[in-house]
């Protein structure tokens, strides 16, 4: 059962979460960003309000009548430019921090 206390998004938690994704906003982006989560956030506490009890559960959404697209390989991103990316990388793909299981 979900909670009874409506959802909101702060100016804070916008920063973070784009901090988080690597992404630099200005803070009249942030602000314009965080009031437009927080409508999205109105209105699924207003979906959440919906009486769904007698609506039958569905396993599967996908419709079997979409086109699909060829599968084939696709160009991708140059290996540097990706590598140019990362928050740590040597030339040869991406460097993480270490660790040992001492169990």
């Amino acid at each position: 059962m979900l909670s009874a206390r409506p959802m909101s998004i702060s100016a804070e938690e916008v920063l973070a979460a784009a901090r988080l994704a690597r992404l630099e906003l200005e803070p009249h982006a942030a602000e314009q960003l965080t009031l437009e989560l927080q409508k999205i956030l109105t209105y699924v506490d207003q979906l959440r309000e919906l009486d769904t009890k007698d609506v039958p559960r569905t396993m599967q959404v996908g419709v079997p009548s979409a086109p699909l697209r060829p599968d084939g390989a696709l160009p991708g991103a140059a290996k540097a430019e990706v590598l140019a990316e990362a928050p740590r990388a040597d030339g040869v793909g991406f460097l993480v921090p270490g660790f040992v299981d001492g169990s």
